[in-house]
């Protein structure tokens, strides 16, 4: 499973990565978590706690990096998710989420589809603020 979140979009990813751990699955998950500054990671402690119950890897993507950061930059698209998602498309069947707002989530489909991952293989949730 693949969970590409955007802010506060986490919640839903950690929800299902919490139920995966507490059920001792075994697939592979893969968290793209994207914001803005590194301030705006919540949560960080408890993603990495699930790390070792699950086969968790954690790429954390921010916009605007302070210096120093060893991280990826850039934005939930393309030419930032393409090379996380190195071996991309769709040929292990993997299931992909998709959660935040609607900026973040149509880039991400844009790099999916780009990728070759079938849009049946995708599930969104958007939210907005207004």
């Amino acid at each position: 499973m693949i969970l590409l979140a955007g802010g506060v979009g986490l919640a839903p990813c950690l929800a299902m990565l919490r139920e995966a751990a507490a059920e001792g699955d075994p697939r592979p998950h893969h968290l793209i978590f994207g914001n803005r500054t590194e301030g705006q990671i919540v949560l960080r402690d408890e993603i990495a706690a699930l790390s070792p119950r699950l086969d968790l890897r954690t790429d954390f993507v921010l916009s605007e990096p302070p210096p120093g950061w060893g991280g990826t930059t850039g934005q939930m698209d393309a030419e930032t998710l393409t090379p996380l998602l190195a071996g991309g498309g769709n040929a292990s069947g993997a299931v992909y989420f998709v959660c935040g707002p609607p900026p973040m989530v149509r880039a991400s489909l844009h790099a999916l589809s780009a990728l070759g991952v079938p849009a049946d293989g995708v599930v969104t949730e958007r939210f907005d603020y207004d």
